[in-house]
């Protein structure tokens, strides 16, 4: 026992015996060495065990710079890789991949904590395949147990099928507790998707307070995500709907009638409803009818004076808000023909020029 006593103490002071040895040859020699293999826990340890007063210490605090960025470059590159190699469901990889890098750094806190998120990682992943074996089994049984069921009504007096009826409600059962087990635990850590898979089926295969008590426990916890969602969800149209009045009555004191009307369309359901906006929205369909009566007030001005171009343009303005605005169309249609024709007569005339 003293012996094997002994030679833990070396192992375990290996690299610490290493490393004075080293002290006798050339450090900076050396440190380069442990770059070269990206061992830079040996690295930094050899530049702390160096005297201050030796020779290459000023040297060796150069190279101790380069080495800490060195080593950051290497930890995100090994995070970088562990992460792609999870990615493609390369488990084994990954694990190697910084258990690869640790061994080099001994003591990384960063590879570490990822190390410990990636392995959790994957026992979900296992955890998750695991059910999902358990919920094809379920499925399986589900179908199986009726058609068993009438196989022994038809047929009560058949000890084959009455066992195997007998060993297959066994079965449903065992898998049942199960799923029932795996269901609360999802439930628990609020996985509600795979807990809606596994906890309906147990209540399937094995109908029992505990299964049917879970299930009701699903559906609570389910309709109370629900109100949250939906209590949420109307505080933010609750506030979006504040931001659109206020943008309302900008454009309204800025005489910005289509993007008052585009403002007033963009609020939530419930808020159109309420009399502020059925407000709001007999003072913008006076404030429309005022500015459509000048509008097209100046246009038949424009129009009766021979400026047709201006007079289309003032109807251009009234349809680019009530496309639909019937008299406007009809003025619009017949300036424009007018227009055409006033063209069509100055070309003639530039060409018998």
């Amino acid at each position: 026992m003293k012996y094997v006593f002994l030679l833990s103490l070396l192992l375990l002071h290996g690299c610490a015996v290493i490393d004075t040895l080293n002290l006798r040859g050339n450090p900076v020699e050396q440190v380069d060495l442990y770059l070269s293999r990206e061992e830079y826990s040996k690295a930094l340890a050899l530049i702390a065990a160096t005297q201050k007063n030796d020779p290459q210490a000023q040297q060796l605090e150069k190279k101790r710079r380069t080495i800490l960025a060195n080593l950051e470059n290497f930890e995100q590159r090994t995070i970088a890789t562990a992460l792609k190699q999870e990615r493609k469901r390369d488990w084994p990889e990954a694990k190697q991949t910084y258990e690869d890098a640790l061994q080099k750094l001994n003591h990384s806190k960063i590879l570490e904590t990822k190390q410990a998120s990636m392995l959790q990682r994957f026992q979900e992943r296992v955890s998750i395949l695991e059910f999902e074996k358990l919920i094809v089994t379920g499925e399986s049984l589900k179908k199986r147990i009726p058609l068993e069921r009438r196989l022994n009504e038809n047929d009560p007096n058949d000890l084959t099928t009455q066992w195997t009826y007998f060993r297959t409600k066994g079965a449903a059962k065992d898998v049942a507790l199960k799923l029932l087990k795996a269901g609360e635990d999802m439930l628990e850590k609020n996985n509600l998707t795979m807990a809606q898979r596994l906890l309906p089926l147990a209540a399937e295969l094995y109908p029992d307070p505990r299964t049917e008590a879970a299930v009701a426990n699903l559906k609570k916890t389910l309709q109370k995500k629900k109100t949250r969602r939906q209590k949420s969800r109307r505080q933010i149209e609750k506030k979006q709907d504040k931001l659109t009045i206020e943008a309302f009555n900008r454009a309204m004191a800025l005489g910005d009638l289509k993007e008052s009307r585009r403002q007033l369309a963009t609020l939530s359901r419930s808020m159109k409803e309420t009399t502020l906006v059925r407000l709001m929205v007999e003072r913008l369909d006076t404030a429309i009818s005022e500015w459509v009566t000048r509008e097209i007030s100046t246009g038949d001005a424009f129009y009766r004076a021979g400026k047709y171009e201006q007079a289309q343009k003032t109807w251009q303005n009234v349809l680019d808000l009530l496309p639909e605005h019937g008299a406007v169309l009809r003025k619009s249609e017949r300036t424009q023909k007018i227009i055409e024709k006033l063209d069509t007569l100055q070309e003639r005339q530039k060409q018998n020029e």
